[in-house]
């Protein structure tokens, strides 16, 4: 699962490309001010998510979300640090509780 670090500043920037093949994708919001992201780089103060100090977002394929989409991001002061981390693969298997064996000695 690649990872890395964002500097997001008060002009918006994109923060991550499309891609088709992201099954997942979390930010975490590592600053010292409310990081704001969005798909709508026309609109991400007022459409976007408000990320304070030490929050996060998680975007994932499963629970329905888009994760593959472009993200962009802005800050609400100063040069904030942003981690990304991405998922990419096939979909599992959920987890199933393992059937309990009939005869067991």
């Amino acid at each position: 699962m690649p990872q890395r670090a964002f500097e997001v500043g008060t002009t918006i920037v994109q923060v991550v490309p499309y891609n088709n093949k992201r099954l997942s994708l979390s930010f975490w919001n590592n600053g010292s001010a409310t990081v704001y992201i969005s798909v709508d780089p026309q609109n991400v103060l007022g459409q976007g998510f408000p990320m304070p100090t030490g929050a996060g977002l998680t975007f994932l394929q499963l629970d329905g979300d888009e994760p593959w989409l472009a993200y962009f991001g802005v800050a609400a002061s100063g040069s904030q640090d942003v981690r990304i981390s991405e998922g990419f693969g096939g979909v599992g298997v959920p987890f199933q509780q393992p059937s309990p064996l009939v005869n067991e000695v």
